[in-house]
């Protein structure tokens, strides 16, 4: 900081002072250091937990937030995001906030996840794909089912195998009076080849076998993200043969990006089925 001021403090400027205080030799015009919390870094950190906050949709991130923004209540909120970056130097007495920065411009830039070519450094956000579709269908569904005689349940722990080792948890069951039905999911794509099964493994029939076995589920619908080459086929059924202990093993392509109407005609095959109609 530069200033003419009244007391002296850092280091004096002598060519502005005998411009400015040659007169006025109470004044001194001095360079000097001024530390204070009001700086860009903090500037954009409080943008970005103002930004954060609108765009969360979970309690626990939302309460956190809040908790941080208490410590930045003297704080101005960065009003131009580039100005403010372009005064942030890391050194050894700002190294603390290289990685907060490098998220801040994330966020406040809308910069994008992808992958890309250079040498810039980059942070990445990976989610366990098989959660993220049972988690979306599950809700869709359940909201899809809120007004219908049908109860939904996402993982039931219900039953186990071999005294109570092993846990069976199907992804969704679906209950009406005594009747039920298995949905599992499955973020895998198949393709139109029948001789090998479409690609559905062999541990996931048997999976499907053990939860008709124990439900006593009639039918088992699996349910597989959409995807070009499977688009026209024909619907893929499986069944045990076996008589009245007989099960069978529905396949259904979800349309992810329009997931609720694709549950809807999922919806309606269930109810035409035949063992909606024994139930």
């Amino acid at each position: 900081m530069e200033d003419n001021l009244n007391v002296y403090k850092g280091k004096m400027v002598f060519s502005q002072q005998l411009k400015y205080n040659l007169v006025h030799r109470q004044r001194f015009y001095t360079r000097y250091d001024e530390f204070g919390m009001n700086r860009a870094e903090n500037r954009l950190i409080k943008a970005t937990l103002l930004y954060l906050l609108k765009q969360s949709t979970s309690n626990d991130n939302i309460n956190e937030i809040r908790k941080q923004l208490i410590h930045f209540e003297l704080i101005e909120q960065s009003k131009n995001y580039n100005k403010d970056f372009s005064q942030v130097k890391i050194d050894r007495n700002s190294k603390d906030y290289e990685t907060i920065m490098q998220w801040s411009k994330i966020f406040l830039n809308n910069e994008s996840f992808t992958t890309f070519s250079g040498y810039s450094f980059a942070k990445a956000l990976l989610f366990p794909m098989e959660k993220v579709f049972e988690s979306y269908i599950g809700f869709h569904l359940k909201k899809l089912l809120s007004d219908s005689a049908w109860h939904v349940q996402l993982q039931d722990k219900g039953y186990h195998l071999f005294q109570g080792k092993f846990a069976l948890r199907p992804d969704i069951v679906l209950t009406n009076g005594t009747g039920k039905i298995i949905l599992d999911t499955k973020w895998k794509m198949l393709s139109n080849t029948p001789h090998n099964n479409y690609g559905i493994s062999q541990a996931d029939m048997y999976q499907m076998y053990a939860y008709a076995k124990k439900y006593h589920a009639k039918e088992i619908w699996l349910l597989y993200p959409l995807n070009t080459e499977v688009e026209q086929m024909k619907d893929i059924y499986f069944n045990t043969n076996e008589g009245d202990q007989s099960a069978e093993v529905r396949v259904f392509f979800v349309d992810c990006h329009h997931v609720e109407d694709s549950l809807e005609k999922l919806v309606k095959k269930i109810y035409s089925s035949n063992a909606i109609v024994n139930i």
